[in-house]
């Protein structure tokens, strides 16, 4: 109680058959690249944290299901260290197929990978108070969405078939 890791070895990927994971209210600003190893991983929870990146093999995640949470991971307090949080997704993020829902609420995300569309099985996507400036044109592969939040960000067009 009351420690906050900010951070975790690279040896931490060597955990394989690891299944839960709640690592949410640490100081974390990154994660090793050896987390793409842990394929097995059915639940993560990473807010509220101080992520600035995640790895570029994050995608090979394809089992986490049915939601992941990456909100919180810029606070007020966090302004005065100059904390620059996850602007970027990898381009693997697109690999996460089962993912059903998705929240990325309150950071400094500017874009989405290309391949964002391929998250088809996502029902809820909330995206609110980012910097995202456009959407991909694969966004239209979305085809499930029930709830969309794309509020407080820099949008000033839909990509071409939305709808």
């Amino acid at each position: 109680y009351g420690v906050k890791i900010s951070k975790l070895p690279e040896s931490f990927g060597n955990l394989t058959k690891l299944r839960y994971l709640y690592l949410a209210g640490n100081q974390l600003t990154e994660l090793p690249e050896s987390f793409g190893n842990l394929v097995n991983l059915y639940g993560l929870s990473l807010e509220n944290n101080q992520l600035t990146k995640l790895p570029e093999n994050f995608g090979n995640l394809t089992n986490i299901l049915p939601t992941l949470d990456l909100s919180g991971n810029l606070r007020i307090t966090d302004l005065k260290l100059n904390f620059n949080p996850i602007s970027d997704l990898p381009v693997s993020f697109g690999n996460l197929a089962y993912l059903k829902n998705l929240s990325i609420q309150g950071g400094g995300l500017k874009a989405l990978p290309a391949n964002f569309g391929m998250l088809n099985g996502l029902i809820t996507l909330n995206l609110t108070a980012n910097q995202i400036q456009n959407l991909p044109n694969s966004f239209s592969g979305l085809t499930n969405l029930e709830t969309l939040n794309l509020s407080n960000n820099q949008l000033t067009t839909l990509p071409n078939g939305f709808s």
